[in-house]
């Protein structure tokens, strides 16, 4: 955090803008993603924010981890496409949701930035390289972050063209 209490990979904003993005806002054109990021960082919810890099050093991306809400051996879910997910289809409430009412199993979930159009294109077409970043390096961060990620089975999800990735 910056000494004004800003997370410190955002730039520093008014308060006012702040208080607004708070009580709620729908991004409509953002291409550098900077409102997306703000929402999703004042989120009352907001999930861990790291950048990752790959073992290959071919790939560094944002992550958001949200650890699981009771003890035990939890599930790995990974969704690509992590700002879709997290601000504009806001999926947090209801995966929260489902785990106290017994709906799923435990899960420690992590969201995978898409970083800019052309590396979403690029990540999501059938590439092998990302594929092997997602199931390897994302995975085995995930399971040193939370030691209670212990099943051999992990769900990657995706949308649309990160759907194709996910398939893949």
């Amino acid at each position: 955090m910056l000494a004004d209490g800003h997370p410190d990979f955002l730039p520093p904003y008014a308060a006012g803008t702040l208080g607004v993005v708070k009580s709620g806002i729908r991004v409509v054109y953002d291409p550098k993603g900077l409102f997306r990021n703000l929402a999703i960082a004042a989120r009352p919810d907001r999930p861990e924010r790291h950048v990752l890099r790959s073992t290959c050093g071919r790939y560094e991306r944002r992550i958001w981890f949200v650890p699981g809400l009771s003890d035990g051996r939890h599930e790995l879910p990974v969704f690509l496409d992590g700002e879709f997910y997290l601000h504009d289809m806001d999926c947090l409430p209801v995966i929260r949701e489902c785990m106290m009412a017994g709906g799923v199993l435990s899960m420690s979930c992590v969201f995978v930035s898409f970083q800019d159009s052309a590396s979403r294109h690029k990540d999501y077409t059938c590439n092998a390289d990302y594929s092997r970043f997602i199931a390897e390096d994302v995975v085995a961060w995930a399971r040193k972050h939370d030691e209670r990620i212990t099943s051999p089975d992990h769900l990657i999800c995706g949308v649309s063209l990160s759907g194709l990735a996910a398939a893949y």
